[in-house]
């Protein structure tokens, strides 16, 4: 299989410039393991650009940045408070990723987020990670959750956890 040029994934002009901008700040972190303000913030605003490829680098590239950076860890917890629903949502896929720790500090604010789809995100995200202290963290949300597109995946999680736990 040939791999996509960047000029077939993302042809808008504007949003080009954003992945670029983005591709080019991960590439400077990682070439100099230096963090740099400006090179968060364009990581950061990668992930809240409305293009999904734009948002989905930006989202991993964060994810890889909490391993090492303390910044990028409290970056990824501010997204977790964003306005817009769709950065939260995101910001809590990206727990997957992260270390445990920070994963379990998120989700412990997601599962109680206004919005049905950010809840589900951290539903997903305590199916497919161990976290310290799951159980008590979902038995609480599914006690509080009457959605049910955000229940059956808690039951999910928790089954996960009881299995590793």
């Amino acid at each position: 299989m040939e791999l996509l040029h960047l000029g077939e994934v993302v042809t808008d002009s504007e949003e080009r410039a954003a992945l670029e901008s983005l591709i080019d700040a991960f590439g400077r972190i990682a070439r100099t393991k230096v963090l740099r303000t400006e090179d968060l913030a364009a990581v950061v605003e990668g992930i809240r650009h409305p293009n999904p490829t734009v948002s989905s680098l930006g989202v991993m590239r964060l994810a890889v940045l909490t391993h090492y950076f303390a910044e990028a860890i409290s970056a990824l917890v501010r997204l977790v408070s964003d306005p817009e629903p769709a950065v939260r949502e995101l910001a809590v896929t990206a727990c997957a990723n992260a270390p445990a720790a920070v994963s379990a500090r998120i989700l412990q604010v997601a599962v109680d987020d206004p919005s049905w789809s950010v809840r589900k995100a951290a539903a997903r995200v305590a199916s497919s990670v161990v976290l310290p202290d799951a159980l008590v963290l979902l038995d609480g949300a599914l006690a509080r959750e009457r959605d049910a597109r955000v229940r059956v995946p808690l039951e999910l999680a928790r089954r996960f956890q009881q299995s590793v736990g």
